[in-house]
């Protein structure tokens, strides 16, 4: 039986946020805390992101024309 710890990191990027483009201002500035917060916690779990830090949130605050 596999541990935690026996496990590889997945790869993987943070979803599209894209589709919130349309939403009034503050209501995007919450999606871009809720990427940030899903992504910590991915991390936490031990995923590994193909993305920097930096760069997710460039695209992130891109995607959502903040």
């Amino acid at each position: 039986m596999q541990t935690a710890q026996d496990r590889k990191p997945l790869a993987g990027a943070e979803p599209s946020y894209r589709s919130f483009r349309h939403l009034p201002e503050p209501v995007r500035w919450q999606w871009y805390e809720n990427a940030k917060r899903i992504r910590r916690g991915r991390e936490a779990a031990g995923v590994e992101m193909t993305e920097t830090y930096d760069e997710f949130i460039a695209r992130v605050t891109r995607e959502l024309e903040l």
